[in-house]
Order: structure tokens, then C-alpha cells, then sequence
């Protein structure tokens, strides 16, 4: 019985002592894969780090839109004015060609 009750112990202590192993290595490549996902996200920070320049800032952005804008508003007064005065001119032409055809209507019939 004492005998019986030794290997018990042996064998609880193997047991226990295998239960530790088990979880050592269940702690140790839960340690590997955490050092893997943390090793891709400081590669993917500094990727990110280093693309930051590429961007646009937002008071960059807003002062080119600005000159844009400013730029967009001149051409279209611009625009407005030429068609004004091509629409001018237009008319003083026709008026012009009306004339004309009066004239030498009056002429060619005196």
C-alpha cells in the first residue's frame, strides 16, 4: 500500500509537473505571437510615419482652396465681361450692316 501510494505521488508530481510544462509553453508562444503582432504594428507605424509627409495638411489645403476660389471668381468676371462685350459688339455690327443696307438701298433706287 505504501508502495502503490509512492507511485501515486510520482505520478501526481509527473502529472502536475507536466501540467506546468504545458502552460509553460502555452505562455511562451502566446509571448511569440504577441512579439509577432507588435513587431507588424511598429513596421506599420513607421510606414505610416513615413507617408505622413506625402499628406496634405488641413491650413495648407484650405489656403490653396482659397486661391482657387479667388482664382475661379476672376475668370468668371472675366468671362461675364468678354461675352458682354462680344454681344456688344455683335449688336453694333448688326446695326452697322442695317445701316449699311438702308443706305444702299436708297442708293441703288434714287
Amino acid at each position: 500500500m505504501i508502495k502503490e501510494r509512492q507511485e501515486m505521488v510520482v505520478t501526481l508530481k509527473e502529472y502536475i509537473n507536466s501540467k506546468f510544462d504545458s502552460l509553460e509553453k502555452a505562455v511562451d508562444l502566446a509571448h511569440s505571437n504577441l512579439d509577432a503582432r507588435l513587431n507588424t504594428l511598429n513596421e506599420l507605424r513607421s510606414e505610416v510615419l513615413e507617408d505622413r509627409h506625402l499628406f496634405v495638411t488641413r491650413e495648407l489645403y484650405d489656403r490653396l482652396q482659397s486661391d482657387v476660389d479667388a482664382n475661379t471668381n476672376r475668370l468668371t468676371v472675366i468671362e461675364t465681361r468678354s461675352v458682354t462685350w462680344t454681344a456688344a459688339i455683335g449688336v453694333v455690327f448688326v446695326i452697322l450692316q442695317i445701316g449699311m443696307a438702308i443706305f444702299f438701298y436708297y442708293l441703288s433706287h434714287k
